[in-house]
């Protein structure tokens, strides 16, 4: 389990923070080997906008996210925050938990650290997580912030890399037009978006 957490999890790197570099990749890899995608949600101070204790948390707000035509919403009946694992899946027939990994899109919880990976301590830091994006695939995803009216358009793929982003340089992930880095290392896509604070009120109030 240990070493399948630590293919899926890796680093982040901000949408719209500056230095962005171009991509690397120190270690040869197979080229059909999967990339995961995290997404963050932060303010433009760079504070956790997926938290709990964040005000205007994006956390169990609607959300929807369609993974190459395929539409998924965040399905907010299987976030868990007691839990060390914070999602699970649930039997729409039935209503009960199931084994396995969730179909779309989950919630996993990290501290954002550098790589990113699943914290063990019971953290208020949280991020979306999508699997199995195959680099020599086109992939579009689309996150769609209903009480927004905003969608985020995200591309990833090898057919991407002759395209320049505003930089001058090059990337195999564009976040809405722009070069977002890929952590080829740690097999990871890390998007960190920046978005006001949520202004709708919580199910809890």
């Amino acid at each position: 389990m240990k070493n399948i957490l630590n293919l899926i999890f890796g680093v982040a790197l901000a949408l719209s923070f500056a230095g962005c570099d171009d991509e690397k990749d120190p270690i040869p890899r197979p080229a059909s080997l999967p990339c995961d995608l995290i997404i963050g949600i932060f303010d433009n101070e760079g504070n956790n906008l997926l938290s709990e204790s964040a005000e205007g948390s994006w956390l169990y707000a609607p959300i929807s996210i369609s993974i190459n035509d395929y539409p998924k919403k965040i399905d907010w009946d299987c976030f868990r925050p007691q839990q060390t694992w914070p999602w699970v899946n649930i039997d729409p027939a039935t209503g009960e938990e199931t084994s396995g990994w969730w179909d779309g899109a989950g919630i996993i919880r990290t501290d954002w650290s550098n790589p990113i990976t699943p914290s063990k301590e019971m953290i208020d830091s949280y991020a979306i997580i999508s699997i199995g994006f195959f680099p020599d695939d086109k992939n579009d995803i689309y996150v769609n912030f209903l009480e927004l009216n905003q969608v985020v358009h995200i591309e990833f793929g090898s057919y991407l890399a002759d395209r320049k982003s505003p930089d001058g340089k090059k990337y195999s992930c564009y976040v809405n037009g722009i070069g977002n880095y890929v952590d080829y290392q740690n097999n990871i896509i890390p998007v960190r978006l920046v978005l006001p604070h949520r202004s709708a009120p919580s199910p809890t109030e």
